[in-house]
């Protein structure tokens, strides 16, 4: 029988980690410069839109305001 080895959330955070320090360093490094596809420019505004209010109910919340 074969053995998988699956990525434990350590390993899996380890690897994001390594991600984010290396945009952190040279954001230019993690930029897409291709085209949208048709709609997915609108997509992806709308979608900024909602986390960003989603974040800021978050922190109302946190904090009490």
């Amino acid at each position: 029988m074969e053995s998988t080895v699956r990525p434990t959330s350590t390993s899996t955070a380890k690897a994001s980690g390594r991600v984010v320090d290396s945009c952190s360093s040279s954001r230019s490094k993690c930029l897409y410069k291709g085209s949208y596809e048709p709609g997915e420019r609108d997509y992806a505004e709308q979608e900024a839109k909602r986390l960003n209010l989603a974040e800021l109910e978050r922190l109302k919340r946190a904090f009490g305001n």
